[in-house]
């Protein structure tokens, strides 16, 4: 696997916000996000390093912390190799949870199988593929809006109902979006069911 870095991290999102988990950050990325991480394109993966994926189960399991994310770029652009490293990890008994950032530009079907995984869809400027909202499973995966503009909220808002209830919904402001008072009130306005969330992972340090 092409893996830039290990780090623990109190989470700041989703179903184990305010957890310790352990993340693995992996090279390459097929929707260029402007304000993602550098490491996510694949004209910058030379900054990876190959890892057999057996080194990668036995790192993250060497963390001892039982909740692991597979995170940027996109963990499907390697999917034979985080298959292999998700079969290791379900069945490793001190692992509760695995969260898969995804940004579902790639079906999302070999995942769904798997019964500690948790998704976390990213929906940026609306390119994920529509058929992976109904592979979403409720009460287990998690689906996550960025909003860059005042268009990508209004797309949100055609979108939502086309997701599966008991889906854990949040919606993360860019960096680059300057309007974030009027977000709020839209939310309010709009009665969403979202979680407004501005994530900032409190690291704890890589390994």
């Amino acid at each position: 696997m092409k893996v830039v870095q290990f780090f623990r991290a109190i989470e700041s999102e989703g179903r184990n916000i305010g957890l310790p988990v352990s993340f693995v950050n992996l090279s390459g990325c097929n929707s260029n996000c402007k304000t993602c991480l550098p490491y996510t394109n694949p004209r910058d993966s030379h900054i990876s390093i190959d890892m057999e994926v057996t080194e990668v189960a036995e790192k993250l399991l060497a963390a001892g912390l039982p909740h692991v994310y597979i995170a940027c770029g996109e963990p499907m652009l390697q999917e034979e190799e985080t298959i292999r490293l998700l079969d290791l990890l379900e069945q490793d008994e001190r692992v509760k949870s695995v969260t898969v950032h995804t940004n579902g530009f790639v079906d999302i079907a070999p995942l769904v199988k798997y019964t500690k995984i948790m998704l976390s869809l990213n929906w940026c400027h609306g390119i994920t593929m529509f058929a992976n909202l109904d592979r979403l499973r409720p009460e287990i995966d998690m689906l996550k809006f960025i909003i860059w503009n005042k268009e990508d909220y209004h797309r949100m808002i055609v979108i939502l109902p086309l997701v599966p209830e008991g889906i854990y919904i949040m919606l993360n402001p860019s960096p680059t979006f300057g309007a974030k008072e009027w977000l709020l009130d839209q939310v309010v306005k709009d009665r969403l069911e979202v979680r407004v969330i501005y994530p900032q992972h409190f690291s704890l340090g890589t390994f």
